[in-house]
């Protein structure tokens, strides 16, 4: 309990002498200002690069979702494909049936007109 006499006090006093001398002196208060501006500037690049990985992290789940949607797309341009693809095939096979038997008529035609409607020219 604090009684207001000073000898409670004595051992405290060269400390705080000290300490008071300390801060008097213009160089450790200059060092001290220099440490306070630099924790201030190391401050603000924290709070700059916490924002900017906020950033970071809100383009990634745009980027996120760009790829769920682009895996989808592309299972879709494949499926497509794959049937178009088909398609095609079916229509070249289509196509070179029809010049098959196109040719084929030709071929009995010109044959026919030598020989007769019944072939009898390769008849024995």
């Amino acid at each position: 309990k604090y009684t207001g006499l000073e000898e409670e006090y004595d051992d405290f006093n060269p400390i705080l002498a000290k300490h008071m001398r300390k801060f008097a002196d213009p160089t450790n208060v200059e060092k001290m200002s220099r440490i306070h501006k630099g924790l201030t500037e190391v401050k603000g690049v924290m709070v700059e690069n916490i924002e900017k990985v906020l950033k970071r992290g809100e383009k990634i789940e745009v980027l996120v979702d760009k790829t769920e949607n682009l895996r989808f797309s592309s299972d879709s341009f494949r499926k497509q494909s794959r049937n178009l693809r088909r398609g095609l095939c079916w229509a070249n096979v289509k196509t070179k049936l029809f010049l098959l038997l196109l040719v084929l008529c030709f071929i009995y035609i010109i044959t026919a007109s030598y020989c007769g409607m019944a072939l009898t020219c390769f008849r024995s």
